[in-house]
């Protein structure tokens, strides 16, 4: 399921991604505790808890943040400039 989530997400249909993460997060009964450790995050928060995640090599870990950070939080528009 990860897999399918990662491919639709990055290659293919972000509809079909979200409906992945979605299934999962409402059958998993592990996702539930969780979300219940998530919910009290900023959007911020969750960001750094994917980038540690991802440094740590915890591929499993940073999509299912990735999944609840899709499914519970409203699409981030992200503008400025990059400055090096």
């Amino acid at each position: 399921m990860y897999d399918d989530f990662d491919r639709e997400w990055k290659e293919g249909d972000r509809a079909k991604a979200k409906a992945i993460a979605q299934k999962y997060v409402n059958t998993d009964p592990a996702f539930s505790m969780l979300t219940s450790m998530l919910e009290g995050l900023t959007i911020e928060e969750l960001v750094a808890l994917i980038d540690r995640k991802r440094t740590a090599s915890d591929e499993d870990g940073r999509r299912r943040v990735d999944m609840y950070l899709l499914v519970n939080r409203e699409p981030q528009r992200i503008v400025g400039s990059f400055a090096a």
